[in-house]
């Protein structure tokens, strides 16, 4: 299953915000409440070295109604489609090392900053996402607590067609470090 959700599984208080843009799914467990778009995808390579940037484009062969799915930015906000698993794994440890640097060096003068970062200011806390379990997947459908994507119910048809799958996401476990 190609699908990743951003989860956290914190080992400490429950009392704790939910990182940007997730949601609670139980005492320790926080999911992405969207799918990881195309505009998510290009940042991320824009982040990566020119050789790397090659190894983790999707698959630009992917046309939707006649244009390029990843090249034109009429997609930008539809999920990102045509991920291998490596691509995946690397986009998870990438984005491990920005969250964890970004609580690292958060600082108070930043007023655009979530409150999830202000919560964990200067705290030595380490995030590494992980690909998502299965049995995650399903707690989090139960419940109702992911927004479903437009574009994914419209395009089921299209999307199997050509055996592409619209529901990644990334799994994260957060935990304190020794002073």
């Amino acid at each position: 299953m190609n699908t990743l959700l951003l989860t956290f599984l914190l080992s400490f208080k429950s009392g704790l915000l939910p990182p940007p843009g997730t949601v609670r799914l139980n005492d320790s467990l926080f999911i992405d409440e969207q799918i990881i778009t195309v505009l998510d995808w290009k940042e991320y390579v824009y982040y990566q070295t020119q050789d790397n940037q090659k190894a983790i484009l999707p698959d630009t062969a992917i046309r939707y109604k006649g244009r390029n799915y990843y090249n034109s930015g009429d997609f930008d906000e539809y999920p990102v489609l045509g991920i291998d698993e490596k691509a995946i794994n690397a986009y998870c440890v990438w984005r491990s090392q920005l969250v964890t640097n970004t609580i690292r060096t958060y600082t108070k003068d930043n007023p655009c900053q979530s409150p999830f970062y202000v919560q964990n200011m200067g705290k030595k806390i380490k995030v590494t996402y992980r690909k998502a379990q299965d049995n995650e997947i399903v707690a989090a459908t139960k419940k109702g607590i992911l927004q479903s994507n437009p574009f994914c119910k419209k395009n089921l048809a299209w999307l199997n067609a050509q055996n592409l799958k619209c529901t990644f996401r990334c799994v994260a476990v957060m935990k304190k470090l020794n002073p």
